[in-house]
């Protein structure tokens, strides 16, 4: 039975410091605090599955470090399996968080244990999409590592939702055999080959790409919301208004929870809706992962407000 969600990505150690302003060249400036948590982009994506209540398997590499048991204790009390998750001679990967008191973040990120998996890994671990119905990919892993996960995933009839972050080319027909590719604007202009200055221009993106690679396309744009074109349809959506703390997971949290309502047979837009309200309770608190709401706490928000 195909009741999983295959989380295949990055696992990081995140630093985050609060900082009034950006540092200038040559400048040293205190920070007002400093946390650490856990996260990376595809584990942050699994915890947000996971809270939501779907049944999560994640796979990675993480270092022999603190850093590497810290993040395999955080991410399993989530209730993510990291039964498959796979110690590596290099460090742990590391996020550098810059926040500003606006809620934006500037980080930096080292790819250490991460850009130790190879597609040989993919394929010894191919037992692990036989009940998986969707598997959830970034591009904080190697390349390699990407397409032959997709490669196994359309051979066991896996759904793929692609986040397509950081920006990388990657070749077109491994596009094509994703179900769902989520992008925020930058990422978009790669694959489009224009400039994404509006909503109007993020509308002729999402139109171009869901023609030329067959399948769903949604581009995040931050306060101004998120256009998604399915079967050459467009939709624009409103984010939710909140007053940001920090932005840091709001993205991961939207992918893994459209994935989540998609495994609950919500429609595209449906899935949207409620992503749209995951990422932003998410930003309303510091770090990504401990952040990121359960169903509960959504509707029990948005009811209220």
């Amino acid at each position: 039975m195909k009741d999983k969600i295959l989380v295949i990505g990055s696992m990081n150690y995140d630093i985050i410091t609060k900082v009034p302003h950006m540092p200038e060249r040559g400048e040293t400036l205190p920070a007002d605090s400093v946390s650490v948590r856990s996260g990376g982009k595809g584990a942050n994506q699994a915890v947000q599955a996971a809270k939501l209540g779907k049944k999560v398997v994640m796979y990675g590499k993480v270092g022999t470090d603190a850093q590497g048991k810290y993040l395999l204790e955080t991410i399993s009390s989530y209730k993510v399996n990291v039964d498959n998750v796979e110690k590596a001679q290099e460090i742990t990967g590391l996020g550098l968080v810059n926040a500003l008191p606006d809620g934006s973040v500037f980080a930096t990120i080292a790819h250490g244990a991460n850009y130790e998996i190879t597609p040989e890994d993919i394929s010894r671990h191919e037992e692990l999409f036989y009940d998986a119905e969707y598997l959830i990919l970034q591009m904080e892993i190697p390349q390699k590592a990407i397409e032959k996960s997709i490669e196994l995933a359309a051979k066991n009839g896996v759904k793929v939702v692609f986040n397509t972050a950081p920006s990388e080319k990657i070749e077109e027909s491994y596009l094509e055999k994703c179900s769902l590719l989520i992008m925020n604007e930058v990422e978009a202009q790669a694959f489009c080959g224009f400039e994404i200055k509006n909503v109007q221009d993020a509308e002729s993106a999402a139109l171009s790409l869901n023609r030329k690679y067959e399948t769903g396309i949604i581009i995040t744009l931050g306060e101004k919301g998120s256009v998604i074109c399915e079967e050459e349809k467009l939709t624009c959506l409103t984010p939710e208004r909140v007053e940001a703390v920090e932005t840091t997971g709001a993205g991961d949290s939207y992918v893994g929870a459209v994935t989540s309502e998609l495994m609950d047979g919500k429609s595209l837009i449906e899935a949207c809706e409620f992503a749209n309200r995951c990422s932003a309770l998410t930003v309303m608190k510091v770090g990504a992962q401990d952040s990121m709401p359960t169903k509960e706490e959504v509707d029990k928000f948005f009811i209220k407000k």
